[in-house]
Parts: C-alpha cells; sequence; structure tokens
C-alpha cells in the first residue's frame, strides 16, 4: 500500500470485549529493513519506477553485524505481484545492479589510483553482497512463475528492468549522498582486503603441503 495508508482492525470476541487497532504503513518498504539492522553502514537506499506494464520498489541497506562482523552473503526478502518469492528474475535482476554499479565504481574509480599495482585490491561482486539487506517488491502485467506455489519470477524483461532501475537509481544516489557512498566504498574495499588475506592464507597452507608431500 502506499505511505500514509491505515487499515482499522476491529474484532468482538466471545465475551463481548471489543479490540481496535490502527495499523498505518508510515515508512513503506523500508519498515522491516530498518527494524533487523544491527550496525547500519547508511541509511535506507530506496528506488521507486513504475512503467505501468512493470513497477519496482527496492531498498536496501548493509549491515556491519554485531562482533563476528557482516553476513557473508546478501539476505532478500522479495514480493512479485504480492507473491512472496524465494528466487526469480526481479531478485537477480536487482542484485546484479546492485553489485554491477558498486564494483564498477569501486574499480575503475575509488581505487583507480592505487600505487601497489602488484598486490592491487580488486572488489568483486561476492564484496558487495556482504552485509547487503534488501527488499524488493515488484510487479508486472503478465508474470510467469515456475512451480504452484508462485516462489519463482521467471521473466527477462523483468530482470532487466530491474537492473536498469537499480543502476540508475545508483547513479543519481551518488550524487546526492557522496558521504554515505564513500563510507560505503571503504566498507567494501576492507572487505575485498579481508577477502584476498583470507585466500593468499589458504595459499600459504596448500603450498606448505605441497613441499612436505
Amino acid at each position: 500500500t502506499k505511505i500514509g495508508s491505515k487499515v482499522t482492525f476491529e474484532i468482538v470476541d466471545a465475551q463481548g470485549k471489543s479490540y481496535h487497532e490502527d495499523i498505518i504503513n508510515d515508512r513503506g518498504i523500508i519498515t522491516n529493513l530498518v527494524d533487523k539492522i544491527k550496525r547500519p553502514m547508511c541509511t535506507p537506499i530506496v528506488f521507486h519506477q513504475d512503467t505501468g506494464k512493470m513497477k519496482l520498489d527496492i531498498a536496501f541497506m548493509y549491515d556491519a553485524g554485531d562482533k563476528d562482523g557482516p553476513e557473508s552473503s546478501e539476505n532478500v526478502i522479495a514480493f512479485c505481484n504480492m507473491c512472496p518469492t524465494e528466487g526469480g528474475d526481479h531478485i537477480e535482476g536487482s542484485l546484479d545492479g546492485i553489485c554491477k554499479w558498486f564494483c564498477n565504481y569501486l574499480n575503475k574509480i575509488y581505487l583507480n589510483n592505487q600505487k601497489n599495482t602488484k598486490n592491487k585490491t580488486v572488489v568483486l561482486p561476492v564484496d558487495i553482497k556482504c552485509g547487503l539487506n534488501v527488499m524488493i517488491s515488484g510487479a508486472l502485467l503478465e508474470p510467469i512463475f515456475v512451480g504452484q506455489a508462485k516462489e519463482i519470477l521467471s521473466s527477462k524483461e523483468m530482470g532487466e528492468f530491474c537492473r536498469s532501475v537499480v543502476m540508475n537509481g545508483l547513479e543519481e544516489w551518488s550524487k546526492t549522498a557522496p558521504q554515505e557512498l564513500l563510507r560505503l566504498c571503504k566498507y567494501f574495499k576492507d572487505i575485498a582486503d579481508a577477502r584476498i588475506k583470507s585466500s593468499a592464507e589458504k595459499i600459504k597452507i596448500v603450498k606448505n603441503y605441497e613441499e612436505n608431500a
């Protein structure tokens, strides 16, 4: 429902006692998102677009996590035409848009002036997904779902639409939130450096066993 919408709930129990509650949509799609974030790295990033044939509402944030650090993979809650979905092109397109835009920005702009070219940090999609929390609500006129439960959307057109909305939205967002962009870039670099260091340590272990074989 639109922000500001109100649902009035009324019920009378068997003893005749009445109960009344007004449920107001005051924060829209970000409500569940904000409530579950432990250590937010940014304010909610929200995009909306409706072509009349396809619609996307998406909101996402990054969570630095608790003492154990951020989750290693993304956390996604998604719907398509009001149906809860576990996968599909609306999810894949949205995630791909997020990963592509941030990877391009970090590797081509933010990290472009690294002096140590030998040990240059390269950010990968797996780094962008670390600590990512996303809410997705998509809709299209003729959805095709896989299976009776309608849990997976099959629509390449919707995937391309979601990818475009996210990438164009991030381009505009980057101009209006430069400080948040900088903070996320530092976060992604730290995640990438930790991954590279971990990979290097694993390689050392393998070489030790090779030498002793």
